[in-house]
């Protein structure tokens, strides 16, 4: 079976080069990562795709570092099946967030803030912070997001500092911010529960 889906890839047809990229992911045969990981900066976003898709199932945390090489962006969908893939996966010790977020192409930022968000990576919190700075409004609105659940005592003045130098969906996004931040129950709340 490998040998068809090799064939397929082979091809040099987009929709049977994709097909069997996801064969390759799907019978986990690790042997063929060279030649699927190549496929993850392919200019055809759907081979692109599944060739990412099947780098992580091979691979798992591991996977993304295909994340230091691409240039295409990762499309919200494509960012939602590999956040999907990953909470299936044993979490590990994830490295390279803090590299990612420093990445030159706007998806990967976000995408790694996500991460940062969803695996609880503290430690990054100032390397999140920067991405407030980032040239990319939609940088800057996931990072006000992930700081709602990565912050400080200080975040809240944080976000506010920003709030004049921000667009008005920006705006908007950190006025929410800031009240769930303010919401939150600090710890003399904590100790009278």
């Amino acid at each position: 079976m490998d040998k068809n889906a090799i064939n397929l890839i082979d091809s040099g047809k987009w929709h049977l080069m994709a097909i069997g990229i996801q064969q390759i992911g799907t019978m986990e045969l690790k042997e063929h990562l060279t030649k699927i990981y190549r496929f993850t900066n392919n200019k055809n976003e759907l081979v692109r795709a599944e060739a990412q898709l099947a780098v992580l199932n091979l691979f798992g945390f591991e996977g993304l570092r295909f994340l230091d090489v691409i240039s295409y962006q990762l499309s919200e969908w494509q960012q939602m099946k590999l956040l999907k893939e990953l909470s299936v996966i044993p979490h590990v010790n994830l490295t390279g967030i803090d590299k990612w977020l420093k990445s030159d192409n706007p998806s990967v930022v976000i995408f790694a803030l996500k991460l940062a968000r969803n695996y609880h990576h503290f430690e990054l919190y100032e390397d999140i912070v920067s991405c407030l700075e980032h040239p990319e409004s939609t940088v800057r609105a996931q990072a006000i997001s992930t700081l709602t659940e990565i912050y400080t005592e200080g975040t809240s003045e944080k976000l506010l500092d920003r709030f004049d130098l921000e667009e008005y969906n920006n705006q908007l996004a950190i006025l929410k911010a800031v009240k769930k931040l303010v919401m939150m129950p600090t710890c003399q709340d904590c100790k009278a529960i």
